[in-house]
């Protein structure tokens, strides 16, 4: 969003029927998805070594960056992202044109998983998280000023941590 007034308003609106020559591939794809998925029995996918050695290694060194830097926030979302990657990567298997349950999930699934965490779902839940927290701070410090406001000016320690609860 512009930190400013918009220069003019561009509501939403139902598009054309074929928003781009590229829908009936995607309605395609995912209709052969769908199929796939409503014929497949109950399974376990496995990472192949080489994709498990390059999902350990990543892991190990965004741990060690985060444990480095003091980042508490960066290494709890990461604490909580990390098992994403390989849920973004059977999904990328299922959606590839020569799914096989039965194969290892692939490196290139792996890698492109550890890159949207890195690139957009970790920029992105930081973001949320400072967001979030400014806006914590700054309830509790316009509740300390409400609270001491009301008191004529004067309110102990104690008396704005029992009001404000914190």
């Amino acid at each position: 969003s512009p930190q400013r007034p918009k220069e003019r308003w561009l509501p939403l609106e139902e598009g054309p029927a074929l928003i781009s020559d590229f829908e009936s591939i995607a309605i395609s794809h995912l209709e052969r998805i769908d199929m796939v998925c409503r014929e497949l029995e109950p399974t376990a996918m496995h990472l192949s070594p080489e994709s498990q050695e390059y999902w350990t290694a990543w892991q190990c060194g965004r741990e060690q960056f985060y444990e480095s830097s003091r980042d508490e926030h960066g290494a709890q979302i990461f604490g909580r992202l990390s098992p994403t990657v390989v849920k973004l990567a059977i999904l990328f298997e299922l959606g590839s044109s020569d799914f096989d349950p039965s194969r290892p999930i692939r490196l290139e699934y792996i890698q492109e998983a550890c890159r949207q965490i890195d690139e957009y779902f970790m920029p992105t839940a930081k973001a949320i998280y400072e967001s979030v927290g400014c806006n914590i701070e700054k309830n509790i410090v316009d509740r300390i000023t409400q609270f001491v406001k009301a008191n004529g000016g004067k309110a102990t320690q104690r008396e704005i941590s029992q009001h404000v609860k914190i």
